[in-house]
């Protein structure tokens, strides 16, 4: 069988993580997989049609006029993909069985180019855009971040287009929904766009990341680790209640002294009012990030909202547990007493908790490589990869294109 991923990233940020993940499990078994996508390059890579890429990234500026003059400012939180940009007509004639989408904002793949791509459809959520308004997250978590109603109204006739659009797609395209969470399947059903249910298919681990290592159970230094990338720019990554709940801790003299807090990723933090003994790592590579994890007692992950966060399962196939807040599909990942804890909600007050009840008792519960073990089974790639063969399946079988 003959895979066309579609992703707007070829190899940055989640979606493409879990991707290329994906395409190498499948190509394991058997299976050639090509990726499409505007930015970067990898080994799969198939090049856009210039004239197809010319239109994708017109169509991007287009969008980033609509919402730079309705007021989206910083990390844009949403995309509309309103232009077409033939990208279904190039893809309806290359010699594929299945094209599978992943990440297509951007405008990169409009509804109507969907409609135009002529072949079984296999189409990956990974954060809520196809089911909302143009949001990736629309969901009320973020309800309170969201463009004051002076500077909203285009964005709502930008809405209201895009539900068009997508409305007289899903009469003539009927893909087989894949979410990475029970919990975003669950939302998919709820927000009613889509008429069949959506098939729940965590994202699995690679090589790289092999769970199957032994690690040393001691740490040589005691070390909290947080992944700030987007911390400074993106309300929805939660960084603002973790930093909020660590200085509380440490004007009241209640962050353990023992304790070094390592931030990596890129963008920036303000640093004033946190322990002294705090690391800022800057951007690391993935052997770097390995290494980080594997020496760390914790990894704390504060999201206001979030689908399946790779670098929660990374950090656990290398034996560090970690502290995350229960939003979204977090639950999924995060087993008390064998994987992780959780907060009791997303707020500084229930972090600060969290960190004080992990010093005083749930550290003590964990060894590293019984961590590992749950990582291994929890994100096996064979099992991955056998969900997405039957997927691929349905979606031949059905002639859903």
């Amino acid at each position: 069988m003959r895979i066309l991923m579609l992703n707007y990233h070829a190899k940055s940020g989640g979606a493409s993580v879990a991707m290329n993940r994906i395409a190498e499990g499948l190509e394991e078994a058997g299976m050639t997989v090509k990726i499409a996508s505007l930015n970067g390059t990898t080994t799969r890579s198939v090049g856009l049609p210039g004239a197809v890429a010319r239109r994708i990234r017109l169509s991007r500026r287009m969008e980033s006029l609509v919402l730079r003059l309705g007021g989206v400012t910083g990390a844009a939180d949403r995309s509309f993909n309103l232009w077409r940009t033939g990208i279904g007509d190039w893809v309806r004639n290359l010699d594929f069985d299945v094209v599978h989408l992943h990440w297509i904002c951007r405008g990169m793949v409009s509804w109507q180019d969907l409609s135009e791509i002529g072949k079984p459809l296999v189409w990956t959520f990974h954060d809520g855009w196809a089911i909302g308004d143009g949001r990736f997250y629309p969901f009320s978590e973020m309800d309170a971040y969201s463009i004051p109603s002076d500077r909203a109204q285009l964005l709502r006739m930008a809405s209201r287009r895009f539900a068009r659009r997508r409305a007289r797609c899903l009469e003539k395209v009927k893909p087989v929904v894949v979410t990475p969470s029970k919990w975003l399947a669950s939302e998919v059903e709820r927000f009613g766009r889509f008429k069949e249910a959506a098939r729940c298919i965590h994202n699995p681990l690679d090589r790289f990341w092999d769970a199957s290592r032994a690690v040393k159970e001691a740490v040589s230094t005691r070390r909290w680790v947080v992944g700030a990338s987007g911390f400074d720019v993106d309300p929805r990554k939660g960084g603002f209640l973790l930093l909020q709940a660590i200085r509380k801790m440490q004007a009241e003299g209640r962050f353990p002294e023992d304790v070094q807090l390592a931030l990596f990723g890129g963008g920036g933090v303000d640093t004033r009012g946190l322990p002294n003994g705090i690391r800022w790592l800057g951007s690391l590579s993935h052997e770097q990030i390995r290494n980080v994890f594997e020496e760390s007692e914790l990894f704390i992950c504060p999201s206001l909202i979030d689908n399946f966060p790779n670098m929660i399962a990374e950090a656990q196939s290398c034996g560090c547990p970690v502290l995350a807040t229960p939003v979204g599909g977090v639950p999924e990942m995060v087993e008390r007493g064998a994987s992780g804890e959780l907060s009791l909600s997303a707020s500084a007050e229930s972090i600060e908790a969290a960190m004080l009840q992990w010093e005083s008792e749930w550290r003590f519960q964990y060894r590293k490589n019984a961590v590992k073990a749950f990582a291994k089974k929890r994100y096996d790639v064979a099992e991955s990869v056998r969900l997405h063969q039957e997927a691929y399946e349905m979606a031949g079988r059905d002639g859903r294109a």
